[in-house]
């Protein structure tokens, strides 16, 4: 029984482990997805400036105006090399989290399968003392009476 119950106990110890090994790559990836989300937002506004400004409204403005655009383009482009490179960070990590959350489920029905054994050693010792009692009871009674 002492064995069982350290092996149970080391398997609880394993799936408190794995669990925060999957929380803190999931917190990474988290705070992945957030870079993301803030770099597709700058991105959209120089999109939209571009949009906005891209044109000259005076001929004196239109040789500052095709600098500016090709400004604008080139930060656009280093942004999406940016995502890109955010978006296979995250898919490497989200990948990680999909492995840490399957190791975590294994451990766990390892663990609940353990714990069932226990139980149902248990049970059959319980079982095993209560009919040698009866058995004990029932031969007391038809022993010689002196």
């Amino acid at each position: 029984m002492k064995e069982a119950g350290r092996r149970i106990a080391a398997l609880d110890v394993i799936v408190r482990l794995r669990n925060h090994e999957m929380e803190e790559e999931a917190r990474g990836l988290a705070e992945l997805r957030g870079r993301v989300a803030g770099t597709e937002r700058a991105r959209s506004r120089l999109r939209a400036q571009l949009r906005e400004e891209g044109h000259s409204a005076t001929l004196e403005a239109a040789p500052y105006v095709a600098g500016f655009i090709r400004q604008l383009r080139g930060e656009i482009e280093k942004l999406d090399a940016e995502l890109a490179e955010l978006n296979r960070q995250a898919d490497t990590l989200e990948e990680a989290v999909r492995g840490r959350f399957r190791e975590l489920k294994s451990a766990e029905a390892v663990a609940a399968a353990a714990r069932w054994d226990a139980a149902r050693q248990e049970r059959r010792r319980e079982a095993a003392a209560l009919e040698e009692q009866a058995l004990l009871n029932w031969d007391r009674g038809r022993a010689p009476k002196v």
